[in-house]
């Protein structure tokens, strides 16, 4: 939800399994990231086919859990990075809710601009403009 990536800054994971030490430096990332438009974040026809082959490995592999990681470029404040980055996840968690995906075996957490290139030019921001998935296997 939107206001409460302002109490607690929406970093933290909505699972506690997120948070116990070394989950997210030891999650898998075998998915491509899904891009966004600038101050986008609904998933572009171009970008559905990977969140096909999402939702077919959380139908296979039942028993893994996924994060979804939403990021900015460097333009914005960070609170409203905060809240965009958090948005581009949510909407990416629906969609493969949509798709048949379980929503309790699927997290979302907001990184905001906090891994953006400061001043970066439109090329590398725009590969920024992204969410990303860690997959946590076996949970």
């Amino acid at each position: 939800s939107f206001e409460n990536n302002f109490e607690d800054d929406g970093l933290e994971p909505q699972d506690p399994l997120w948070g116990t030490p070394g989950a997210i430096e030891l999650a898998e990332k075998p998915f491509e990231a899904i891009y966004f438009g600038f101050d986008q974040y609904n998933v572009g026809q171009d970008e559905r086919t990977k969140l096909q082959q999402v939702a077919e490995f959380m139908q296979i592999n039942r028993d893994s859990r996924i994060l979804i990681e939403g990021h900015c470029d460097w333009k914005g404040t960070p609170a409203y990075n905060m809240a965009l980055g958090d948005r581009r996840a949510s909407s990416i968690q629906q969609y493969l809710i949509d798709l048949g995906c379980d929503a309790n075996r699927i997290d979302v957490r907001s990184m905001g601009g906090t891994l953006a290139t400061p001043n970066a030019d439109s090329s590398t921001a725009s590969m920024e403009r992204k969410a990303q998935f860690l997959v946590q296997k076996d949970s």
